[in-house]
């Protein structure tokens, strides 16, 4: 079923597929659900950490969202380079590293080391377009939107509290204010 490469009517049938799931699901998609929809299997090679695949989605999500519907090459750039962090989660995970969201906000230690494999991935790789700077500030928002109970955004319909990042429930909860006191 290899439709990406194919012959114009191979083409427009996977186009017809996208334009379906997009509609039914309300979003756009990694291209792993996209193939579970399609009924096909996962592409080997990478597969992000579910944490990280979900904070990647939710910035991606709320970059899209803000989009004015005509900046193609906006979305195509915000699209790839959610592409690029879940392939540098899928290496993390492939060469036995930690996640991205674990150590993204985490203490000096982690985050040094979050940036060490970010310069080891781009050494193995390449130039990957992969950029850590908008995901730290995304976590930040999320962060503090939770500090003062905004709750986060939803990746999915139905989704329930374990669908919530390990990360953002091992957050500590904010004390509540007592009133009175200066």
């Amino acid at each position: 079923m290899d439709r990406i490469g194919g012959n114009t009517a191979q083409k427009s049938s996977l186009t017809a597929d996208y334009t379906a799931f997009s509609k039914a699901t309300k979003r756009t998609a990694p291209l792993d659900p996209f193939r579970e929809y399609l009924g096909l299997e996962p592409q080997q090679g990478f597969r992000p950490y579910d944490d990280d695949a979900r904070l990647i989605e939710g910035l991606a999500n709320e970059e899209l969202s803000k989009l004015d519907p005509s900046s193609q090459h906006r979305r195509k750039t915000i699209q790839g380079t959610a592409s690029a962090q879940r392939k540098f989660s899928g290496w993390l995970r492939t060469e036995g590293r930690e996640s991205i969201a674990s150590r993204i906000h985490g203490n000096n230690k982690q985050q040094r080391s979050l940036d060490a494999d970010y310069r080891a991935y781009g050494e193995a790789k390449g130039k990957s377009g992969v950029t850590l700077k908008k995901l730290r500030q995304y976590v930040q928002v999320l962060e503090a939107n939770r500090a003062l109970g905004v709750p986060a955004p939803q990746q999915r319909a139905g989704s329930d509290s374990t669908s919530i990042p390990t990360w953002m429930r091992d957050l500590p909860t904010p004390r509540p204010k007592v009133s009175g006191r200066r």
